[in-house]
């Protein structure tokens, strides 16, 4: 019996691999590790030590910081039916945690790609989303002024940390245009994400949804500094 690609460094490759590894500053090293490997790809089970332990290899498991499962990007107006898509999932499925059948179809019926369209092209609405190598869009926040106004996350990518990232980009955005604090109208299903990162609930308030029930919703607030602060502007004398 043999086995086609099974690759194993040599003794002096791998402690060449071990000591650069330690060095800080050194993320290529892995990728030198893997060129010059000695590769083995007609090795057989007899080539490998039937007694003892086997070689032990480096452990790869770091190698996922330099191969992101998503990355980060500006939304174009080429993305609104996946926009769409992500915002439907999440609200027909992370919103039954919350709200009963008949809220949920009314807070997501009405909603359209040409929405995010004119959003993006004509109202000045930022859009940044996190995007899949393999599954496309799967995360967005929008921001407008000082406001958060949408942030959404596929439930099959929720609890990734995305939406805390995508936050904090926001807000450093705001925060970088001269704004010094950060208001979002959150459903209750966000409602804890938000407080338990610094946001305080200004008052609750009953939403109206584009098919026309209302939802218990509130609006909330976080104080930031400002990048830039604005200089006083004195009067002549």
């Amino acid at each position: 019996m043999r086995l086609s690609g099974l690759y194993a460094p040599d003794e002096e490759t791998r402690a060449r691999y071990i000591a650069e590894t330690q060095r800080k500053g050194q993320p290529s090293s892995v990728f030198r590790w893997l060129r010059d490997s000695t590769f083995k790809p007609d090795s057989t089970i007899s080539s490998l030590p039937l007694k003892g332990e086997l070689p032990s290899l480096p452990d790869m498991r770091g190698l996922k910081r330099f191969f992101p499962a998503y990355r980060l990007r500006p939304a174009v107006p080429g993305d609104a039916e996946a926009l769409l898509r992500v915002h439907q999932r999440a609200i027909l499925t992370l919103g039954r945690r919350i709200y009963n059948e008949a809220q949920l179809r009314s807070w997501a019926t009405g909603n359209t790609s040409e929405r995010y369209v004119k959003a993006i092209r004509d109202e000045g609405e930022v859009f940044e989303v996190a995007e899949a190598r393999r599954g496309g869009i799967v995360a967005f926040c929008s921001r407008k002024d000082e406001e958060v106004r949408g942030l959404y996350v596929d439930p099959d990518w929720a609890r990734h940390g995305i939406a805390s990232l995508l936050l904090k980009r926001a807000e450093a955005a705001i925060r970088a245009a001269g704004h010094d604090r950060v208001s979002i109208g959150a459903s209750l299903v966000g409602l804890p994400f938000y407080e338990a990162r610094g946001y305080t609930v200004l008052r609750h308030r009953h939403w109206k949804t584009r098919g026309g029930l209302f939802i218990p919703a509130a609006e909330m607030e976080k104080t930031v500094d400002k990048a830039f602060p604005r200089k006083a502007v004195h009067s002549p004398p």
